[in-house]
C-alpha cells in the first residue's frame, strides 16, 4: 500500500492506482456481482474532487481492457462523470509532478484554515453545495458584516 511522508504515495502513481483499481473492478463484476453480466445494466463511474484524476484513468483502463462477467460477456460500460474535479497537472519535463499546485503550503489540517475567520468556511461550504441558498443568504445578509466574518 501507500507509504512515505504525508506528501508522497510511496511506490504508487496515479496510473498504477488505476491499474490496481481496474483489477478490483473486474473482480467486483466477475466474482461479487456476476448478475451484472446477464442484466447488462449500464455502469457509470462517478466521483468528485481527486476523481478528476482517477475516474478518467479508470475509464481509460476499462476501454483498453474491457471488463467481462464470469462467462466472458462484456459488462455494459456507459461512461463516467466527475463533479468539482481536480484535473491534476499535465506532466512537464524537469518539473515535479505537482508543479501546478503547491500542496505543501495549503495547511489543510489547521483550523481555522489557511485564511482566518468563518467567512472562508462559509464560502467554501456554500461553493461546495454543503449549505442551502437560504442559509447562505441568512449568514451573509443577516446581520454579520463581511469584516466581522473575516
Amino acid at each position: 500500500g501507500p507509504s512515505g511522508d504525508p506528501y508522497t504515495c510511496g511506490p504508487w502513481t496515479d496510473k498504477s492506482t488505476a491499474k490496481a483499481n481496474h483489477r478490483a473492478h473486474a473482480a467486483f463484476f466477475r466474482d461479487a456481482f456476476p448478475e451484472f453480466e446477464a442484466s447488462q445494466q449500464p455502469v457509470t463511474l462517478v466521483g468528485e474532487s481527486y476523481a478528476g484524476v482517477y475516474v478518467p484513468l479508470f475509464a481509460n483502463e476499462w476501454l483498453d481492457d474491457p471488463i467481462t462477467g464470469p462467462t466472458g460477456r462484456p459488462i455494459h460500460f456507459k461512461g463516467f462523470a466527475v463533479g468539482d474535479g481536480f484535473p491534476a497537472c499535465i506532466p512537464q519535463p524537469g518539473r515535479p509532478v505537482d508543479w501546478c499546485v503547491n500542496l505543501r503550503e495549503v495547511e489543510f489540517f489547521k483550523y481555522p484554515n489557511a485564511l482566518p475567520g468563518p467567512h472562508w468556511d462559509v464560502e467554501f461550504f456554500h461553493g461546495h453545495s454543503q449549505m442551502s441558498e437560504e442559509l447562505y443568504a441568512r449568514i451573509v445578509g443577516g446581520g454579520c458584516s463581511e469584516a466581522e466574518l473575516k
